[in-house]
């Protein structure tokens, strides 16, 4: 509430393009992570992105949505280093390490 009132309080033609850039450049820094995150799966794995979508949504509703966001954290970095040994757990980056493989 107290950032909203603080964007009531600029001035000008350009206040409402001034407070859209100040609440962008906000969300970007507290999220840029999971935006590339984002771009990343949703480039190889649409379900993958939807998972990730929902995730962030109830973070956002639920009142342990902290709890969760660190669980799928943890979960992610251990489905990141068992790729290394299980590269089938990541069947895009698989797939794409062999047809890349084929070119050559």
């Amino acid at each position: 509430m107290s950032l909203l009132l603080h964007y009531g309080s600029y001035q000008g033609a350009l206040r409402d393009v001034r407070a859209g850039a100040h609440h962008g450049g906000y969300c970007l820094g507290c999220c840029w992570s999971l935006m590339a995150l984002f771009v990343v799966l949703g480039v190889m794995n649409v379900a993958a992105m939807v998972v990730l979508a929902v995730v962030v949504l109830v973070e956002k509703l639920w009142e342990h949505g902290e709890v969760l966001s660190r669980a799928v954290g943890v979960a992610a970095l251990a489905l990141a280093v068992a790729v290394v040994w299980v590269p089938a757990l990541a069947p895009e980056l698989h797939s794409a390490g062999q047809m890349i493989g084929m070119a050559s």
